[in-house]
């Protein structure tokens, strides 16, 4: 069975650490892309090859620092630096004679660090914490750290840049790196395999591309007519062989390309283009449309494609519409990206875009109508925050495949905890839950 691919980003050590983790997965095939400085990632990811479509980062800022700079199409993943993490840095602080409770932390959600250190039962009050933002640099971070150790605020630095631990190390002063846990590297694998697994499945579906293209308003003769469509035959046979289609002239100025996804999805960018559309406009100096059905038949394919057509033709000008398992893109243009074709309606002035939805729930590894019910619960209880057991009351599914859900938004980065909740004064606290919206493409402003 044919293993699936996946990039590690990451400092050199951190890379190592992952692939011997991933060693024990032995459907996953692990490349090493390691950089010497945190600001080079975006670049790594960009110089990916095209057939490498999960990325696994070493840890939240180069995955962060990735996704501003616009470089994806991929589904990302990163190790997460969680209260294990810190706890451990803790304790080697300690062991070094270094006072835990006067320290300066980087990057980290004051929430957790709190909940960490009252867990660990060290005081607080004269911790110093620093929240990730995309435009802090980690040069910055570390003249913070170095001030205040400076003024004698701080007894010890607790990082989580390796590039931080070196610049304060050459000064002399007490750094400690946070290391994410062996369980958390093993815990984003298994989501980088579910993932590929279903990336798998996907791209093994068939897509139907049926084309329609308006007559040019001068082809009135007989010979005229005929040569334009010949014309259009042309163009979408070497779109065709661009993307690994046969192609079917059904009468007319209407055709049908045959495909698998995954060969679609490299030749429109994931659908975020559909480049042979606008050759045909731009030759024939007319309108086309097309309608893309994916399904694992032939038959739900082709019913998906008329469906999608259907829709295109309710446009003016070029555009397509790809219709897949009930879910609608589109519309999408010949050098644009999606169009909304529907919103999840939600307070607060925001709006979800049925396209930037189904990409995300594709990067959650989530079905986009389960990502939906999770955001529709998440606006029905004030934006606040849930916790597992309300999302699956309100889901109708139990709290298992609630938390596993959760679980997931959180790897990817659209779900944050952000505190726990006791009802009662024994048992274990439920997790709240936060979903982290802003800053995608899927979020837009009414």
């Amino acid at each position: 069975m044919k293993r699936i691919t996946a990039a590690g980003i990451g400092t050199p050590p951190m890379v190592d650490r992952v692939l011997k983790v991933g060693e024990e997965f032995v459907g996953l095939d692990l490349r090493a892309y390691p950089y010497r400085h945190e600001s080079e990632a975006p670049a790594k990811v960009a110089s990916l090859p095209p057939e490498l479509r999960l990325v696994v980062f070493t840890g939240p800022v180069p995955y962060l620092l990735s996704q501003s700079e616009k470089h994806f199409g991929r589904d990302a993943f990163f190790v997460p630096f969680d209260s294990h993490a810190l706890s451990h840095a803790v304790y080697r602080a300690r062991e070094q004679g270094r006072d835990p409770a006067r320290a300066s932390i980087d990057l980290l959600d004051p929430r957790h660090v709190e909940e960490t250190y009252l867990a660990l039962q060290i005081p607080r009050e004269k911790v110093m914490v620093i929240h990730y933002a995309q435009e802090i640099r980690s040069d910055r971070i570390a003249a913070w750290h170095r001030h205040l150790w400076e003024q004698g605020l701080t007894s010890c630095v607790l990082t989580c840049l390796r590039s931080v631990r070196d610049s304060l190390s050459n000064l002399g002063i007490p750094v400690f790196r946070l290391e994410p846990p062996i369980e958390a590297i093993r815990a984003t694998l298994r989501l980088v395999e579910a993932r590929g697994q279903t990336l798998r499945a996907e791209e093994g579906q068939l897509a139907v591309v049926l084309v329609e293209v308006d007559p040019p308003p001068s082809t009135e003769d007989v010979y005229e007519r005929e040569h334009a469509r010949l014309q259009a035959q042309a163009i979408l046979v070497e779109g065709g062989r661009q993307m690994r289609a046969a192609v079917l002239h059904l009468g007319g100025f209407r055709f049908a390309l045959y495909t698998s996804r995954g060969d679609l999805d490299e030749y429109t960018g994931c659908f975020r283009s559909f480049p042979l559309l606008g050759v045909l406009e731009e030759r024939l100096g007319t309108n086309a449309r097309a309608g893309v059905g994916l399904a694992p038949h032939a038959h739900d394919a082709q019913h998906e494609a008329e469906r999608a057509l259907e829709l295109a033709r309710r446009e003016q000008g070029t555009s397509a519409y790809v219709c897949s398992g009930g879910e609608v893109m589109g519309p999408i243009g010949a050098r644009r990206g999606l169009v909304p074709a529907g919103v999840v309606a939600a307070p607060g002035g925001l709006r979800i875009a049925q396209p930037g939805l189904f990409a995300l729930a594709r990067r959650a590894g989530v079905s986009a109508p389960t990502l939906r019910r999770v955001i529709q619960a998440w606006y029905a209880s004030g934006g606040a925050g849930i916790t597992s057991e309300e999302l699956a009351r309100t889901m109708g599914t139990t709290v298992r495949s609630a938390q596993r859900i959760l679980r997931r938004l959180t790897a990817c980065g659209l779900a944050e905890h952000i505190g726990h909740h006791r009802e009662e004064a024994r048992g274990r606290p439920r997790v709240i839950y936060r979903l982290r919206l802003a800053g995608w493409n899927a979020v837009e402003g009414v």
